[in-house]
């Protein structure tokens, strides 16, 4: 039986979210608990004669994300992926009951994890191309004239169009509207981004550089670059005429994942701090560990001696050993060398 350090001990007192299964906790634990499916027909963009047709999507029409947000005005300078994270933070904020007399500013963190290509970037190319394409209307040639592109492509963006596609953006956005002075950190490490934010956020509070972290991830990738990516990866699922049978992780058919957007934040909360204001404590982040396979941009080490290095280094982290643990939050991506690999370690 593992010993647990004596060490400063990090609490979740709220939670946020935005899903394809719809936006709150309350939403999304009622479909869990139902075993509903946010998976669909792909509606984002016209996707007639793609090898992809379905996708896991936040429904704009029950979405009032904007509702969340104290500062509206903020809202038009956000990608899809920041309106996730923003309206995700401010519902782990109210349900945690932080007021903004409750913290010091300069004791409160933002950790936040952020994916790849989202909207705002396919928007920022769309018009880059159609800057070339006019810079080669004018010139008559198709040799490429920068006087004439930088000034077809100041007409179509704005100051703010290049800031916009910054990935550590979101995270600022969460640090203005909460007013967090502390550390603001962004992490791009893919599919795992925001569980490792989590963990870093944990990481700041043990460190004693902050008492209070917003921390989670955020992601909306659905457009014709990050689904036709994926597609030629041949990572992603195609029964598309059955939508939710899509994505059947560790099963022997299994053909691979559906592509999804949506966001997670928790509170997290220095646990004497929390108890000290009588804060709502939901759980406590025991453990935290991450290592890097280097071996391949698109596989994981066949031995799985990656994976298996991180879940021996959590549980020690933790003071726990494997029989203590009822849940495995398994990676889970139904592709066939993710699932071999995963069962391995």
């Amino acid at each position: 039986m593992r010993v647990r350090t004596v060490r400063e001990r990090v609490v979740i007192t709220g939670l946020g979210a935005v899903t394809p299964l719809g936006v709150g906790i309350t939403a999304l634990s009622h479909g869990l608990r139902q075993g509903l499916s946010g998976v669909g027909p792909l509606t984002a963009f016209d996707c007639t004669g793609c090898d992809v047709r379905i996708a896991a999507q936040v429904d704009d029409a029950d979405a009032d994300l904007g509702t969340f947000i104290e500062q509206p005005k903020l809202t038009k300078h956000m990608s899809r992926a920041a309106l996730f994270g923003a309206a995700a933070a401010a519902m782990a904020r109210r349900a945690a009951c932080l007021g903004r007399a409750d913290v010091d500013p300069l004791r409160l963190g933002v950790s936040l994890g952020v994916g790849g290509m989202g909207p705002v970037d396919l928007d920022m190319l769309a018009g880059e191309a159609r800057a070339v394409l006019e810079a080669a209307r004018e010139s008559g040639s198709f040799d490429f004239d920068i006087p004439a592109f930088a000034k077809a492509y100041r007409a179509m963006t704005n100051p703010i169009s290049a800031l916009r596609g910054l990935p550590n953006l979101a995270a600022s956005h969460l640090s203005i509207l909460h007013d967090a002075r502390g550390p603001s950190n962004t992490l791009a490490t893919a599919c795992t981004a925001g569980t490792q934010a989590i963990g870093e956020g944990a990481r700041l509070i043990r460190s004693g550089a902050a008492d209070v972290v917003l921390a989670g991830g955020t992601d909306a990738m659905i457009n014709p670059v990050g689904v036709l990516g994926f597609s030629m990866l041949g990572t992603l699922s195609r029964r598309n005429d059955d939508p939710t049978a899509a994505a059947r992780p560790f099963e022997r058919d299994r053909d691979g994942f559906v592509i999804g957007e949506g966001a997670g934040v928790v509170l997290l909360e220095r646990e004497a701090f929390a108890r000290a204001r009588d804060a709502p404590i939901l759980a406590e982040v025991a453990g935290y560990a991450a290592t890097s396979d280097a071996y391949r941009i698109t596989d994981e080490r066949p031995d799985a001696l990656g994976a298996a290095s991180a879940i021996r280094l959590c549980l020690a982290d933790a003071g726990v050993d494997p029989e203590d643990v009822d849940y495995v939050n398994a990676h889970g991506t139904g592709t066939v060398m993710n699932d071999i690999t995963e069962t391995r370690a």
